[in-house]
């Protein structure tokens, strides 16, 4: 009887061991908005991603990268800081 129950324990063991955290990344599992509240943990999180190929299939991963680089296109695409400044003199008019 003791026997089947250290079997018992041991399957629950190798069981519970399946259910670990392996699409989580080096930050844990985030959505795609916290990442963008979070630019430095997403850029360390892409960085953890790019170290290893299988890694960048993961769901973390995949958060990360969507979150950079919806974080570059805005810094890409905002304003200048101190607008938008027009050099030189207006261009003759067309006779």
């Amino acid at each position: 009887m003791k026997w089947i129950k250290n079997i018992t324990i041991i399957f629950c063991i190798v069981g519970l061991a399946g259910c670990s955290s392996s699409n989580n990344g080096s930050e844990g599992m985030h959505k795609v908005d916290w990442y963008k509240a979070h630019p430095k943990v997403a850029a360390k999180e892409v960085k953890w991603c790019n170290n290893n190929a299988p890694r960048k299939a993961l769901a973390a991963c995949q958060n990360a990268y969507a979150a950079v680089n919806a974080i570059e296109t805005k810094n890409f695409f905002k304003e200048p800081k101190g607008g938008i400044k027009v050099v030189g003199t207006a261009a003759a008019p067309a006779p």
